[in-house]
């Protein structure tokens, strides 16, 4: 990853902190969050529909996925050319 990647994940990540008890109470039930440019882009059920809808409607560009039921120890960031 080039730093300018990881300054993006970075700046999605403090913004998913920064709303996480907003983004708990309108998604009571939780999911999978995609974050783009400090934008919520959508919620869903698992993390391979958040991540293929992310490459869907953003392409091949950095962005998070963050499940919104774990703790922050279990962070886990999609990017740029993830193969799977």
């Amino acid at each position: 990853m080039t730093p300018n990647t990881i300054s993006l994940l970075e700046k999605n990540y403090s913004w998913f902190k920064n709303h996480k008890d907003e983004l708990n109470l309108k998604y009571p039930r939780g999911g999978h969050v995609l974050i783009w440019e400090c934008k919520l882009i959508g919620v869903w059920e698992s993390r391979s529909k958040a991540l293929t809808e992310g490459i869907k409607k953003l392409g091949n560009v950095p962005f998070l996925i963050r499940n919104l039921n774990e703790e922050d120890a279990h962070q886990v960031n999609f990017s740029v050319k993830a193969v799977f």
